[in-house]
């Protein structure tokens, strides 16, 4: 959904296992950064 909103109306966006491992990527680099702010 954020990639089609990314790219502006009337778009759309296919699920594929690559954009699944972007995402998940993309997930764990923000638990990572949200935890080391959280312990300082």
């Amino acid at each position: 959904m954020y990639h089609a909103k990314q790219r502006g109306r009337n778009n759309f966006q296919f699920f594929t296992v690559e954009l699944n491992q972007h995402l998940q990527r993309r997930f764990t680099i923000e638990q990572s950064l949200r935890r080391a702010l959280a312990s300082d």
